[in-house]
């Protein structure tokens, strides 16, 4: 602020008048930019797009995707002075989304998590120039990624979703079988086999013979009035 006081009128005025031509060079694209902010999709497939185009290292420095989009909107003259740059931008995006709403059909919100963490891993997503994004939306930012692969190439985009969906169904797999369910017990085979028998025999269920092979011994060991052992 302090080197501002020391700006002459002259020099200010050169500024706004330097301001006032580049805009009055900008070529707007064909596109309603005013709510362009909400289509969160279309602003990280956009701003992957044309930061791989430019390779400008300054626009590393800036986190907020917005601010991004429309700092190399405004600024780099392959898209100011190129409408069109934008519009075909925006018209293969929209070919993705018409596509695909959503690139997984997994409502668990579980899933985009843990798919956020897994996807680097992932061979096909480290050969493609695709950005691991930063949004705080896992699911956009899943569905972003996937954007992007099937724009570059159709058949990675199907491998690794695919790839993604198995590994998801595998592990949900794994959880479920480690959690016991009420009324599970863990016997050797011989056990269980025995509990097989004793099962057909008496006509009934494992579960009902193994419940009437605990109310007896119970009966047998405790004492009936107080429940408690004798020993």
């Amino acid at each position: 602020m302090a080197e501002l006081c020391h700006l002459r009128d002259c020099d200010i005025e050169h500024f706004i008048y330097c301001l006032e031509e580049h805009q009055a060079h900008i070529s707007m694209p064909k596109i309603d930019l005013k709510n362009i902010e909400n289509n969160k999709r279309f602003i990280l497939f956009a701003n992957n797009t044309m930061q791989n185009n430019l390779r400008s290292r300054i626009l590393e420095d800036i986190s907020n995707p917005v601010y991004k989009f429309f700092y190399m909107l405004f600024t780099y003259e392959e898209y100011f002075n190129r409408p069109r740059s934008l519009e075909e931008i925006y018209k293969r995006f929209s070919n993705v989304h018409m596509k695909f709403d959503s690139h997984f059909n997994f409502a668990e919100n579980d899933f985009y998590i843990w798919a956020n963490s897994h996807i680097y891993k992932s061979e096909e997503y480290k050969r493609l120039r695709v950005n691991l994004l930063n949004s705080t939306n896992p699911e956009i930012n899943i569905n972003s990624i996937f954007d992007q692969l099937y724009d570059l190439d159709i058949n990675v985009h199907y491998a690794l979703r695919k790839k993604i969906s198995n590994a998801w169904y595998q592990k949900r797999h794994r959880d479920d079988k480690k959690v016991k369910k009420p009324g599970f017990y863990a016997l050797t085979v011989k056990a269980k086999e025995a509990l097989a028998s004793l099962a057909r025999k008496k006509n009934l269920s494992e579960d009902k013979v193994l419940e009437e092979l605990i109310n007896q011994a119970y009966v047998k060991e405790c004492n009936p009035l107080t429940g408690e052992f004798p020993y």
